[in-house]
């Protein structure tokens, strides 16, 4: 949309799509998005409004935390869990990004992204290997 309504908003984070994101993040989706700012291949982000933006139809509407745009094209859509959070659920939602990547084409993504590499979901990636990959597209 050409405007967005946030509950929360924050104009701190460069390179936002919008001119104010939603500002309710918690410390990893913080730490994620000054990570991925930080590169110099990203031309946009947006923090995508749970159960307002743009969703991933399946028997669970899926609401990514994050979109991006790499400068080559490529949209990315970013998941970020705590290490709370390695269970069926996110087990299904990385199924039904993996669902939508093979239907959407070459030019997208889709990442679940942990802090860390231990215990990994079948799918999911660390902070670290998620950095590495975006920096390469």
């Amino acid at each position: 949309p050409t405007y967005i309504h946030p509950t929360t908003h924050t104009n701190i984070y460069g390179g936002s799509l919008y001119q104010a994101e939603e500002g309710n993040m918690d410390k990893l989706e913080s730490a994620l998005v000054r990570e991925f700012t930080a590169l110099t291949n990203i031309k946009w982000w947006h923090r995508n409004i749970s159960k307002q933006g743009f969703c991933i139809n399946g028997l669970v509407n899926h609401y990514p935390d994050f979109i991006v745009m790499t400068q080559s094209g490529i949209i990315i859509l970013v998941e970020p869990k705590g290490e709370h959070l390695k269970n069926d659920e996110s087990r299904e939602k990385i199924e039904l990004g993996r669902a939508w990547k093979n239907a959407a084409g070459s030019q997208y993504r889709y990442y679940m992204v942990f802090q860390d590499e231990e215990n990994l979901p079948h799918g999911a990636v660390s902070m670290g290997q998620f950095l590495e990959t975006v920096e390469a597209l």
